[in-house]
């Protein structure tokens, strides 16, 4: 493929993707950014990292029909472990619809709630680090203090 030939696949890329995250940004009544290389769409307490793809990966899509055909009337979620990940760094994928429906009925007041307890757990985590860092400080000179030579007077001595 020669170059304005990959320069016009580009742009036609660019502009499917430009429509999907469009219609997302509608669709949950969020707000369309649509900056390159930052957060595509926002919608409350979510950013949302739009991608448009022309064929998904027969693995993920066998997962999801998976996750419908045994959700029997609840929400179908798929998991993804990647490995030697730790569990909070790993995805939950839900579909935009049921996404949508849990905005709808409450839950950027629970992403609020989460984020708070979040900032509250990062603060004391960094404050007992800062603790931890002074102890390490009076430990050390506390262990100066001990190996320091001790000047007797003759007074003290006798």
């Amino acid at each position: 493929m020669d170059k304005p030939q990959l320069l016009k696949v580009k742009r036609r890329a660019r502009r499917r993707g430009k429509r999907a995250q469009v219609s997302l940004a509608n669709y949950i009544e969020g707000e369309n950014l649509g900056t390159l290389g930052g957060v595509d769409v926002r919608k409350d307490n979510f950013f949302i990292e739009s991608k448009e793809k022309a064929d998904i990966p027969g693995w993920f899509e066998a997962a999801w029909e998976q996750a419908k055909t045994h959700a029997h009337g609840k929400i179908p979620v798929v998991y993804f472990h990647k490995f030697y990940n730790k569990i909070e760094d790993d995805w939950i994928i839900l579909n935009a619809y049921f996404f949508k429906r849990m905005l709808d009925e409450g839950l950027d007041e629970v992403a609020d709630r989460v984020l708070r307890q979040m900032k509250k757990e990062a603060k004391e985590v960094k404050q007992c680090q800062e603790l931890e860092e002074l102890n390490q400080v009076d430990n050390h000179v506390g262990q100066k203090r001990l190996e320091e030579p001790t000047l007797l007077l003759e007074e003290d001595a006798q």
